[in-house]
């Protein structure tokens, strides 16, 4: 069998990314082969949140407070009533400026108007300002800068 055939042969397996290959001509025969690795990425299961209990949703719900992980009822239930929260319209990073050398859109104790922008949800390299649905007074922040938020996720308290 000639050389340059065989050279060839072997290149065009290379190109073709092949993983066997064999050839029998009379008493010659060529056999050819690779491995594989594959690679396998985790898969992620978005049917189940990331906090077994959303703490924001409980504040709200029970007028409470957070202390040592737990929720603590807070005897005035006119508070609950008053609590607003901005929530994530999207899966992605939070961003509570347009740059990490800006200044945050909001800080606690900031009053924000509807329509404000409040943040920045990032998702697939695409910056989604959070505008404010309502106005009111920012009482907590409820996210650190550049944590993973969940769609539906509150974000901010407003009083």
């Amino acid at each position: 069998m000639d050389v340059e055939l065989i050279k060839t042969l072997m290149q065009n397996f290379r190109e073709l990314e092949l993983t066997d290959f064999s050839l029998k001509c009379d008493e010659f025969e060529l056999k050819l082969g690779k491995e594989i690795n594959v690679i396998t990425q985790p898969t992620v299961d978005f049917s189940k949140p990331v906090m077994p209990l959303n703490v924001a949703d409980s504040l709200m719900a029970n007028g409470g407070q957070i202390s040592e992980g737990k929720v603590q009822t807070v005897e005035n239930t006119d508070s609950k009533a008053t609590l607003k929260s901005i929530k994530s319209p999207i899966v992605g990073t939070f961003y509570r400026a347009k740059s990490p050398t800006a200044t945050p859109f909001v800080e606690v104790g900031s009053y924000v108007h509807k329509g404000d922008v409040v943040c920045i949800v990032e998702a697939m390299k695409l910056m989604n300002e959070v505008e404010a649905e309502e106005e009111g007074e920012v009482i907590e922040i409820l996210v650190g800068n550049e944590e993973m938020v969940e769609y539906n996720q509150p974000l901010i308290l407003l009083k």
